[in-house]
């Protein structure tokens, strides 16, 4: 059975998804600094190999990175890439 969990970034603005997350939103949430994410997963995957990394707007961008959404946060926009 797969269930919808969410995830909060760390100090840095990384986030760590079990490797079959499937992302249905990146939202602010209670004001925090960085977005909130959540993703249909599966319970059993314990694994964490999916990396996702908060850039601001006009911040640099890794190369080999696809984005995954972004959100306004106060006065923040963040753009969640996965590295």
């Amino acid at each position: 059975m797969k269930t919808i969990y969410k995830y909060e970034a760390d100090e840095a603005g990384g986030y760590q998804l079990p490797d079959t997350a499937e992302i249905v939103l990146v939202a602010d949430q209670n004001q925090n600094i960085f977005p909130t994410v959540w993703a249909i997963v599966d319970p059993k995957d314990q694994s964490k190999g999916t990396i996702l990394q908060a850039v601001g707007t006009g911040h640099p961008i890794p190369w080999n990175t696809d984005h995954v959404g972004s959100a306004v946060c106060g006065a923040f926009v963040w753009h969640l890439v996965m590295v």
